[in-house]
Order: structure tokens, then sequence, then C-alpha cells
């Protein structure tokens, strides 16, 4: 595991550059996932020292709290990726009325110029 962490992709001529941009991602992905780690092996570390101590987080209200921010933020996202609709709908109709009203109102401009 230590070794993928800390591969340098960009090097390796026969991926093709989306797939080395990807493996940079998942990289920098574990690397984050793996600080984590420390943390939380740090706390639980902190709890066993110290069991009587408030300050001590148990691993599993930390999860738990971890649960209840993926909820919300799934949560969010959903009704963000709504809101995003909802204007792209807005203004799909707003061009349609527009495109609707300029094809209107180029007959009339054809008549006015015949007449003349």
């Amino acid at each position: 595991m230590k070794e993928s962490l800390s591969l340098d992709y960009s090097t390796f001529s026969d991926l093709s550059s989306i797939e080395k941009e990807l493996l940079g991602e998942y990289q920098s992905l574990a690397l984050k996932l793996h600080a984590l780690a420390g943390e939380i092996a740090t706390l639980n570390k902190q709890k066993a020292v110290s069991e009587a101590a408030t300050a001590a987080v148990p691993a599993d209200a930390l999860l738990g709290n971890m649960r209840n921010l993926e909820r919300k933020i799934g949560l969010v996202y959903t009704l963000f990726k709504t809101a995003v609709y909802s204007m792209q709908l807005q203004n799909q109709e707003l061009e349609e009325m527009a495109e609707r009203g300029e094809r209107e109102q180029q007959p009339e401009e054809l008549h006015s110029e015949v007449d003349e």
C-alpha cells in the first residue's frame, strides 16, 4: 500500500492522460483517508490513556457524528442539484419564449417591407 501512495503516475507512458489524472485523484484520496485513519487512531489512543477524561472522544461517537454529517451533506447535495435543475428548466423556458417572440415579430417585419 505504501508503494501506491508514493508512485508518480504521470511518468507512466502506457497510461492515457485521463488514466493518469484519475490515478492521481485516487492517490490523493487514499492519502487523505490514511491521514484520517491516523487521526482516529490518535483519538482512540488518547481515550485509552485517559479513560476518565471527558475530552477524549470515543470512536463510536465520532463515527455517529460522521454518519450524521454524511446524511446532511447528501441532503444538501440533493437540494442543490434540484435547484440547479430548476434553474436550467427556467432558462430553457425563457429561451423558448424568446424564440417564439422573435418568430412572431419576423413575419410582421416581412409584411411591412413588402407593403412599401
